[in-house]
Parts: structure tokens; C-alpha cells; sequence
């Protein structure tokens, strides 16, 4: 279930998508779009430079747009009503670099079965921008419950040093405390010879 905030990020800039006519302009929307997703689900990703149209515009003919849990990801905005065509697919879709193509949910290839046959044969998986938010969302919850398991780990691990050191130095004293009590037990002579043989160890030789 999409939260409020990202509904409220995919409404603004699917206003702005409307509203241009531009093909670019409508692509660099899209990217950001899911750029700020993204940052609102505080999921790890690398993008190219968003922070105007002309920058972006200088990065985007790249192999890819994103890189998200390692998997590099190409964005693909296409209007409802536009015609997409195989000789688009082999010429801007099939020869980027990644293995991952994310598109809008309206996007007119979702009507056409024999360009998603195409993309897949080509090892490309096509994402819906709802699939894709779902996709994030599950990889973002393992690995919160990897990251758990590794504190735990560690926290078990440093309980049992802990523990073990504990027995180690208790086991220690004890074991000086009883030889103590035994040497004092011992006839006072005793304890004078005992004396006197480390003495003498410690003696230069002659």
C-alpha cells in the first residue's frame, strides 16, 4: 500500500508530465519522480544529476539511470496514447546497459505482448512504477531484517566473550585462592623450605 507521501510525489509530477509536451522534459519528470520515492522510503540508490533539466540532460544518454541494490535500472516514460514500436525497443530500450526497465503504469507497452516477449528474450525485466515502489519496499524490509540478525549475532557473540571471560577470571582467582589456603595450611617449616628453594632459584650461579 503506497503511503501518503508518495502518492503525493507521483500527483505532482504526473501534473508536470501532463503538462509538458516536451518528450525530454516528460522523461526527466519521470526520473525524478522516482528519485524522490526513492529518498522518501530512504532506499540506497545512485542517479544520474537531477538537479536541473540542463544537467540531467547532459547524463541521460548513459547506459543507465539508476543503480538501486545493485541492479542498474533504465526509466522509460511513454504517454498513454503514443505508439511504441519494435524498431524503438531495439534501437533506445534493448541496447542499454540495464537489465532492468522501469515504466509508467499507463505506458502503452502494457497493450502490446509480442514487445514484452521481445524484452524478455533480450534479458530485460519490465517494471511497472508500482511494481518497481513494491520491489523497493520488500528489498528495503529484508534487508532491515538481515541488518537485525547481524546485531543479534553480534550482540549473542559479544555476551558469550563477556561470559566466558567472566568464568576465565573467576576460575582463575579461585584457583589462587585455593592454593593460598593450601600453602597456609601447610607446618610453618614447610613454608620456610619453600621459601628458601625459590630464593635460591632466583640466585646468580656461581
Amino acid at each position: 500500500m503506497k503511503s501518503a507521501r508518495i502518492i503525493e510525489i507521483q500527483d505532482r509530477y504526473l501534473k508536470l508530465i501532463r503538462n509538458t509536451s516536451s518528450r525530454l522534459r516528460k522523461g526527466y519528470y519521470f526520473e525524478r519522480l522516482i528519485t524522490e520515492v526513492l529518498k522518501s522510503l530512504n532506499a540506497p540508490y545512485k542517479s544520474n544529476p537531477i538537479e536541473s533539466f540542463s544537467l540531467w540532460l547532459a547524463y541521460t544518454n548513459t547506459g543507465y539511470d539508476l543503480e538501486v541494490f545493485n541492479r542498474k535500472v533504465e526509466l522509460k516514460y511513454n504517454s498513454p496514447s503514443t505508439c511504441v514500436y519494435k524498431s524503438y525497443l531495439n534501437r533506445d530500450w534493448i541496447t542499454r546497459e540495464a537489465p532492468v526497465i522501469v515504466v509508467n503504469d499507463s505506458n502503452p507497452i502494457w497493450r502490446n505482448k509480442g514487445l514484452q516477449r521481445l524484452l524478455k528474450k533480450h534479458g530485460k525485466k519490465l517494471m511497472s512504477l508500482s511494481e518497481f515502489i513494491k520491489w523497493v519496499r520488500i528489498k528495503l524490509r529484508h534487508r532491515h531484517r538481515v541488518t537485525s540478525n547481524i546485531l543479534e549475532w553480534f550482540k549473542i557473540i559479544k555476551n558469550n566473550i563477556a561470559e566466558n571471560i567472566a568464568k576465565a577470571i573467576a576460575c582463575n582467582v579461585g584457583r589462587k585462592i585455593s592454593l593460598l589456603l593450601e600453602n597456609l595450611s601447610k607446618p610453618p617449616w614447610e613454608l620456610l623450605k619453600c621459601f628458601i628453594n625459590k630464593f635460591l632459584k632466583i640466585l646468580p650461579p656461581y
